[in-house]
C-alpha cells in the first residue's frame, strides 16, 4: 500500500495518513489471472469477459476491495439486466478469480460458496407427434 507521501519520496507517520488501497481486480492481476489458468481460448474469453464486466462494476461503485456483500450485490443486479446463463458465467469467472487471488496468496477467497442461478431444465422440445413425423417422411422422400 502507498501513502501519498510515500509517492513524493517523504515518510509516512502511521496514525496521520490514509492508506491508499490500489484495487485488487486491474489489469495487471486480470493479466496474472489469464497466464494462469489453462482452459481453451474460447473458456479464456468467457472468463475475461466475466472478469471484466464485474471490474467495470466495482470500478462503477468505487470498490477498491470488495467484500461477499458486494459480489452477492453484484448479482442482484444482475438479475435485473441478464438472463440467469449470463450471470452464471459472470459468477463464474469471478468465482475462479478469487480462487486464484487466494491460491496466490493475494487476497482471501470472498467468492467461495455464492451460488450461482440455475438455469432453466424445463420445457425444451416436444416428441414429434404422428403428423409431424408424416409430413417429415413426406418432405424426405420429396427431397430423394
Amino acid at each position: 500500500m502507498t501513502t501519498a507521501l510515500a509517492l513524493i519520496g517523504l515518510p509516512a507517520s502511521k496514525g496521520y495518513i490514509q492508506q491508499v488501497e490500489e484495487p485488487i481486480v486491474n489489469e495487471e492481476m486480470i493479466g496474472k489471472f489469464s497466464a494462469y489458468l489453462d482452459v481453451s481460448k474460447v473458456s479464456l474469453t468467457n472468463y475475461l469477459y466475466g472478469l471484466r464486466a464485474f471490474h467495470s462494476w466495482l470500478k462503477t461503485e468505487g470498490i477498491a476491495r470488495p467484500l461477499r456483500s458486494d459480489i452477492l450485490r453484484y448479482r442482484k443486479v444482475m438479475e435485473a439486466e441478464y438472463k440467469p446463463a449470463t450471470i452464471a458465467l459472470i459468477l463464474a469467472a469471478v468465482k475462479l478469480f478469487f480462487r486464484f487471488l487466494s491460491d496466490e496468496g493475494y487476497y482471501p477467497n470472498i467468492a467461495d460458496h455464492i451460488k450461482t442461478p440455475m438455469k432453466s431444465r424445463g420445457y425444451k422440445k416436444d416428441y414429434l407427434t404422428s403428423a409431424h413425423q408424416d409430413r417429415q417422411k413426406h418432405v424426405n422422400r420429396q427431397g430423394k
